[in-house]
């Protein structure tokens, strides 16, 4: 019993926590192997993990997932296609101009390069903006030049016309060149278009009956008095006008006296308009106005000559 004790006692222990019918559980444990001194141990890699790769590798293959680097905004300056080139707005032209001695006019611009000249006398203390209803069609037959009054009116800013008819007429020439001189080419002003509202229209026969020759197309409308043929003997074409709604039976015998005496002239209304009214289709009666007149008597300089 005592022998039988004491070889039991002899026998290594199991490790914890191996089975009972493992190796580790009935054989003594080995011996460590010893490292011969002179020769160092290879490193042992895992199995279960890959090898890690080269860092030329690993450059190579963020160069491939990353995106590309953003550019600094010189780089990308540098770098943008080449754009078409834009063309830049004309500078506008005022609409409002001085002109040296007098006061200033009020212009709607015709195209560049057309030198005809329009030019608008207002009524008795009427409204010098009164064309800008009917600018458009103006600037399709030349620059309108709209002068002011040289009498000013009672109680207002509005203004009217003296009979200083050579004053006007040095007035409107002065007018032309300043407009011309904003415009950067000058406007044909030794044949200009008239057209003259209700006591304007009295004061651009007057100019036509004085000057001819500068005057040669006038285009009166409302005018108070009745036109006289004496006054239109050198003119090239004459339109008379009236609105539907105002005194015109003086207008229409007037325009048919003119066109008797051999004169180009004809009688154009303007729909629904009373006195003082261009009514709502003025820009269209304007436009027809302006192209009769421009038609019988060419101005030299207009576009296509």
């Amino acid at each position: 019993m005592a022998a039988a004790l004491l070889a039991a006692a002899c026998v290594a222990p199991a490790p914890r926590g191996a089975p009972p019918d493992s190796p580790a559980a009935t054989s003594p444990a080995a011996p460590a192997p010893q490292t011969a001194p002179s020769s160092p141990a290879a490193p042992q890699t895992a199995p279960s993990s890959p090898a890690a790769p080269s860092p030329q590798t690993a450059s190579a293959a963020a160069a491939t997932i990353a995106p590309p680097a953003p550019t600094t905004p010189a780089e990308a300056t540098l770098a943008a296609p080449a754009l078409p080139a834009i063309a830049l707005p004309a500078i506008a032209l005022p609409e409002k101009i001085a002109v040296p001695g007098d006061r200033a006019v009020f212009v709607a611009h015709g195209a560049p390069g057309d030198r005809r000249a329009l030019v608008y006398l207002h009524g008795r203390c009427g409204d010098v903006h009164a064309f800008r209803g009917w600018a458009p069609a103006a600037a399709r037959h030349g620059t309108l030049i709209a002068l002011v009054g040289d009498t000013p009116c009672k109680g207002g800013w509005r203004s009217t016309w003296s009979h200083d008819i050579a004053g006007l007429d040095r007035r409107i020439r002065a007018a032309i060149a300043a407009v011309g001189a904003a415009r950067g080419a000058p406007l044909a002003g030794e044949s200009v278009t008239l057209i003259g509202y209700s006591l304007g229209a009295t004061r651009a026969e007057s100019l036509a009956k004085r000057s001819p020759g500068r005057y040669p197309r006038a285009i009166l409308i409302g005018g108070p008095t009745t036109p006289e043929a004496a006054s239109f003997g050198g003119a090239g074409a004459v339109v008379v006008m009236a609105g539907a709604r105002d005194r015109r039976r003086h207008l229409e015998d007037a325009a048919a006296a003119l066109a008797a005496a051999g004169i180009p002239a004809t009688f154009l209304v303007l729909p629904a308009a009373k006195h003082g009214e261009y009514g709502p289709e003025g820009e269209r009666v304007l436009g027809e106005a302006l192209r009769w007149v421009h038609e019988r008597a060419p101005v030299s300089g207009a576009p296509g000559q």
